[in-house]
């Protein structure tokens, strides 16, 4: 009796491991290694009505099935985020269930008419964005006055990198977001090769506006690809198929992003933020779309596992 006692413990281990690392197994090689296992939402998207009533629109958002957001209310000169102070705004996507983890603004502001560096106007910047507690602080546009020489992307990357410089003694990041005039030719080098060589990756990255490659005739995936883990974020919205290659909401356009995602998530990036410039619909019904095609492949690529 203590042999087969013995035997059906042993045999009952055995079995047990197995299902375990089955199960690990299992989860291992889930639809998490192609796709995140959440998106956000770029509240540029949304922008009016943010600027309406926030409130019902964050929990909107959140109800669509978005776990984070981006920032694109901040004021600098009044410290607040869509009018509210940052721990007001933090408190109101925290009650609807949404993680703030990136804000867009501008270094450009923080330089002169001389172009030189305002640490002051930097401090409150940063000061501002640790209180609202975000992941990564983005630079989202640069004017003509620097995007068309060396020089100006010099300037500008210095800028960022003192920023950075500031914002990691605060716990968080700064990105460089980027459109389609950054792969414009400046004699025989281009503003995004400029940025690359110039932003010290310890300090600040890129968050990768997905369309305005595309747009620029930069395949999104190969961009990736050519510069693992400098993309921190990405910004998913869609081209029509037509001669405008206008915005489409994510899925309803010529872009892969199956392959877009999945090389992402292969190459250190962090955040999938769905964003749509302009709409001809509802801004909110586009986001809606959005979302709800990201859900349904990730939905069909588990179910043919």
């Amino acid at each position: 009796m203590k042999r087969i006692t013995f035997i059906r413990k042993g045999t009952f281990s055995i079995l047990a491991m197995g299902l375990m690392f089955a199960l690990l197994f299992s989860t291992s090689c889930k639809n998490t290694e192609k796709y995140p296992d959440d998106y956000g939402l770029a509240l540029y998207t949304v922008r009016d009505a943010m600027n309406t009533d926030p409130v019902k629109t964050l929990h909107q958002v959140a109800d669509m099935g978005y776990s984070y957001v981006e920032a694109a209310g901040y004021n600098l000169e009044k410290g607040t985020f869509y009018g509210f102070s940052p721990e007001e705004f933090k408190k109101m996507c925290d009650e609807a269930g949404l993680k703030l983890v990136t804000s867009h603004t501008g270094v450009e502001q923080l330089l002169d008419e001389n172009g030189d560096f305002d640490e002051a106007k930097a401090t409150k910047m940063i000061d501002d964005h640790a209180r609202v507690g975000v992941k990564y602080l983005v630079n989202a546009h640069i004017s003509d006055k620097y995007s068309g020489s060396v020089e100006g992307y010099k300037a500008i990357a210095d800028a960022c990198n003192k920023l950075g410089e500031m914002a990691e003694k605060k716990g968080f990041g700064v990105l460089y977001h980027n459109h389609s005039f950054e792969f414009k030719p400046i004699g025989d080098t281009d503003g995004f090769t400029i940025l690359t060589e110039n932003l010290a990756p310890q300090l600040v990255n890129f968050e990768l506006d997905c369309y305005w490659a595309e747009k620029a005739g930069k395949d999104p995936v190969t961009l990736i690809t050519l510069y693992p883990g400098r993309f921190k974020a990405l910004h998913l919205k869609d081209m029509t198929d037509d001669a405008d290659k206008s915005f489409a909401e994510v899925g309803y356009g010529t872009m892969d992003y199956k392959a877009i995602i999945a090389t992402g998530l292969k190459n250190g990036v962090e955040y999938f933020l769905v964003e749509q410039d302009r709409s001809k619909r509802d801004p909110m019904e586009s986001a809606r779309m959005s979302i709800d095609y990201l859900k349904k492949i990730d939905a069909e690529d588990q179910g043919n596992e």
